[in-house]
């Protein structure tokens, strides 16, 4: 297991530790990641106040990291944003590929991360929603499509009578 500390530039105080492991572990899909969570709300909710762009690192599944302009875009109704201050959600574009451009949403259970590239679409969300929400994944969607299986509702085909508990 390799260990990488990604630092945003012009970004202080905003730190994502990589952990890449085998995509065979826990889950069986993309990259275990750890995110400073805590130093990423505290930058992302300053852009929202100053309703200002920011620029974050986010991890890729290849173990990389690309820089991200990101400014707040609100999807909830302006009555439920307010009881729930610690939902927010914004626009992400690539800095390096502008092309690669999403959404992000951040909550106390994590970030979810939705970027729409050439290539497929990268998938950043927690794995430990309440035991641990600073642990995430790293996936192009392509890879949970390949994990698909058949489903089976164990129903028997064959005609059964049915007759009513009432008459």
């Amino acid at each position: 297991m390799r260990l990488f500390l990604l630092l945003s530039i012009g970004v202080p105080n905003f730190a994502m530790s990589q952990q890449v492991e085998s995509s065979t572990t826990n889950t069986n899909l993309g990259v275990q990641i750890t995110l400073d969570l805590k130093a990423l709300r505290g930058e992302l909710m300053e852009a929202a106040l100053e309703k200002k762009t920011s620029r974050i690192t986010l991890p890729l599944q290849n173990g990389e990291s690309m820089d991200f302009e990101v400014i707040e875009s609100p999807v909830m109704e302006q009555g439920l944003a307010d009881q729930f201050p610690e939902i927010k959600s914004f626009l992400i574009q690539g800095i390096a590929q502008p092309t690669w451009k999403g959404r992000i949403a951040i909550s106390p259970f994590g970030l979810v991360a939705v970027v729409l590239t050439e290539e497929g679409t990268m998938v950043i969300e927690p794995t430990e929603r309440y035991s641990n929400p600073n642990k995430h994944r790293v996936y192009w969607n392509h890879e949970l499509a390949a994990l698909r299986q058949e489903v089976s509702c164990g129903v028997n085909s064959q005609k059964q009578s049915f007759s009513p508990l009432m008459t």
